[in-house]
């Protein structure tokens, strides 16, 4: 019996193969979202760490200049918000809330939500976010 394997590994990476091209490009494509996410820790950390805070009802924004393109949000969902099915029901809401921001390009937001977020109405919640970013083109 013959096994062929359906991905070789590349040498001297340690992701799949579609990661390394991924990173080869320098991130993920543009998506129709018109934001990117931030997955990297030390890019959180940064922005948490030397960000400016913005609390609005249950979130709060913090942003901080970031790399050139569009822009970059992650998002904070405590276990204090509820199980995990209403962590993730949060996350979506807080990703539909900031496609209908604007966010600037070259700016890096991190939402972070509190266990109100999870029964608010969606248009406090879209008008929670416009709120806090338009404090931050007031500053």
């Amino acid at each position: 019996m013959v096994f062929v394997t359906g991905c070789e590994r590349v040498p001297g990476a340690r992701r799949s193969r579609i990661v390394a091209k991924r990173a080869e490009r320098g991130s993920l494509p543009s998506s129709p979202t018109g934001y990117e996410s931030l997955r990297n820790s030390r890019d959180f950390r940064r922005v948490l760490d030397k960000g400016t805070r913005r609390r609005v009802g249950g979130i709060v924004v913090v942003d901080s200049p970031g790399p050139a393109g569009p822009p970059r949000v992650g998002l904070v969902v405590s276990k204090s918000c509820g199980s995990a099915v209403a962590r993730n029901r949060i996350k979506r809401r807080l990703r539909s809330a900031a496609r209908a921001a604007e966010l600037e390009p070259g700016i890096d937001y991190v939402i972070i939500a509190n266990p109100q977020v999870s029964d608010a109405p969606f248009d406090q919640l879209v008008g929670w976010l416009h709120h806090a970013l338009s404090d931050r083109n007031d500053d």
